[in-house]
């Protein structure tokens, strides 16, 4: 009776764990994730994954792989190159997946999409990277996120071995480790040092969202670093070199006149009281500066609110000091219809992906996956209202290539002249620095608008005088027929796309005080339109700063070395320094 009484106890307490994987969404698990790490001598990596997934309690057709190749390094982006060479199963036979990029991911999709599989599955995934070390003055560092923290699943167990090469000096090889979600200081189990191999464990389970990461430092002079940039200076002998740059500069400028320049003659700047007809407050702070910004994107988030599609709460923040994203909440109103532009359309549905109600820190290294696909939407809208002949984004991408090559063939010329010519080295140094990056530098104004972008835009600024300038009887004047309220809030979105928001306030200041339902500011706060309008462009910072934000953007304060320049051995944590990223199963 004892023993029917354990084997009864422990059946609930399995029937309640399931019930309770089940209610939160964990079908599946990792039963293992061993990571192999062989550092080169030429300073590249080979990483071998092995993922060991359980499908038991539900089939899927595989899973999703995602591994960060763009960091913040010392405030500019840092691209690692990663190359996929094969994906396996557990008996080295090819599994089929798909590689893509989605903001600075490389994403792999494995499996089958008419297959479903269960039971225990193995995917072993093999690839290359480069700049995936650091160098220091007292030593190499080799600092990765082996799992990575953005796996939704626990990994039941995890192991990671590091292969140095031949000439590191056993020695000098130290190492250490940290578990736990992203930012954790916490120290994992004690690496094993066995001469130029390192083995790293997992005692237990890492729990969702949590990763090993690991450090491995060794004497420098083992592995050939890259070089930082190439040496310009190709010796020649005549200095009639030097004038290329003269003449080509006046040349790019002629190029710009003839390819670049917007259509039609310029016109006479008109005040105009409403913007240009069809033009939304995204399309029109994008097509004054050709690009959609996150200014552009919260002037949208405004219209619509305005519009009456959306609300926005900021009743928590204070009224004079930083508005912070968990203090702002926004509330779908109204379901997208045919008003709506595509991008404002797909700008909604994102926004309110999972809920009707949604902090703005919700938000946070989520939305910015979708603003690529938004700024196309928005380009396509503006050359099918015949604003543009093309895409600017893609005007732009297209002459940056040309221009890269441009600045290639100025490099190989003056290699060549060095090396082959045997001329003197200066003139061609001057001439080589002074012309390879004025085709780069030309090439982000080489979109054109049409005829009607330029009237457009002279519409634009037509508006942006009224905004500026207008004088009290002026405003009174259009208020007569609008209302004040009215007046102001049709004009507000496009003055926060024009970075305008505080001066349109201002000239409302003492004629009325905003009551709109579509926002709430600060509590105990006079009410006019100068502070309300301070406030609102406060928080559309805040939004427009989170909508943007990446996971990688706002690294632990310096502590991974590729997102502050540290080493991993002074400040590192838990899902620092390169690879990691995470996955899913679909």
């Amino acid at each position: 009776m004892r023993r029917i009484g354990v084997l009864l106890v422990l059946g609930c307490v399995a029937v309640l764990l399931g019930a309770r994987a089940s209610a939160q969404g964990l079908d599946w698990d990792i039963e293992s994730f061993d990571v192999e790490v062989e550092v080169r001598a030429d300073a590249s990596l080979l990483v071998r994954e092995r993922i060991v997934a359980d499908f038991s309690r539900e089939g899927h057709r595989g899973i999703f792989r995602e591994i960060p190749t763009r960091y913040r390094r010392s405030g500019s982006s840092f691209d690692m190159r990663l190359k996929v060479l094969a994906v396996e199963d557990g008996e080295g036979n090819a599994r089929r997946w798909m590689s893509t990029r989605e903001g600075g991911d490389i994403r792999l999709r494995i499996g089958h999409p008419d297959r479903v599989l269960t039971g225990l599955q193995e995917y072993v995934i093999l690839y290359e990277v480069e700049r995936g070390l650091l160098g220091f003055d007292t030593h190499d560092e080799l600092y990765w996120n082996a799992t990575g923290t953005g796996w939704p699943v626990p990994i039941e167990r995890a192991t990671c071995r590091v292969s140095l090469p031949a000439g590191v000096d056993e020695g000098s090889v130290r190492a250490q480790a940290f578990v736990g979600s992203f930012g954790s200081t916490a120290a994992g189990p004690a690496p094993l040092v066995a001469g130029r191999t390192v083995r790293f464990g997992v005692d237990g389970s890492l729990r969702s969202r949590e990763g090993l990461t690991v450090v491995v430092g060794w004497a420098p002079g083992a592995v050939e670093h890259a070089g930082v940039g190439r040496r310009v200076g190709w010796f020649v002998r005549d200095n009639w070199v030097v004038a290329v740059p003269f003449v080509t500069g006046p040349l790019l400028f002629l190029l710009w006149w003839k390819r670049g320049r917007d259509e039609g003659r310029p016109g006479s700047v008109v005040v105009q009281y409403a913007a240009p007809e069809g033009l939304s407050p995204l399309q029109l702070g994008t097509l004054i500066d050709e690009r959609v910004d996150t200014r552009d994107v919260t002037a949208a988030l405004v219209g619509l609110a305005v519009r009456g599609y959306l609300r926005i709460d900021a009743s928590g923040a204070s009224a004079d000091g930083r508005v912070k994203a968990k203090q702002v909440k926004l509330t779908k109103v109204r379901e997208p219809d045919e008003a709506m532009t595509d991008a404002e359309r797909m700008l909604l549905n994102k926004v309110f992906a999972e809920s009707r109600e949604v902090k703005l820190s919700e938000l946070q290294h989520k939305f910015y996956a979708y603003l690529p696909k938004l700024a196309e939407k928005t380009y396509d809208a503006l050359v099918e209202a015949g604003y543009y002949a093309s895409s600017p984004a893609g005007v732009r991408g297209g002459w940056l290539v040309v221009g890269v090559l441009w600045a290639i063939g100025c490099v190989v010329g003056a290699i060549l002249a060095v090396r082959v010519g045997g001329l003197p080295p200066v003139p061609w140094i001057i001439a080589a620095v002074l012309t390879a990056p004025q085709l780069p530098i030309v090439a982000p104004f080489m979109p054109r608008r049409t005829a009607k972008g330029r009237r457009a835009v002279e519409a634009v600024k037509g508006l942006e005088e009224y905004i500026v300038r207008a004088e009290r009887e002026e405003l009174e004047a259009r208020a007569a027929k609008e209302g004040f309220q009215p007046h102001f809030e049709s004009l507000l979105p496009y003055a926060l796309a024009l970075g305008l928001v505080e001066e349109w306030g201002e000239k409302f200041e003492g004629l009325f005080a905003p009551e709109p339902d579509w926002y709430v500011g600060p509590r105990g706060v006079p009410l006019t339109t100068a502070v309300w309008a301070a406030h609102l462009g406060r928080t559309t910072d805040s939004m427009g700063s989170t909508l943007a934000s990446t996971p990688r953007s706002s690294g632990g304060g310096g502590g991974s070395s590729f997102g502050g320049g540290g080493s991993g051995f002074s400040g590192g944590f838990s899902g620092g320094g390169g690879g990691g990223g995470g996955g899913g199963a679909w």
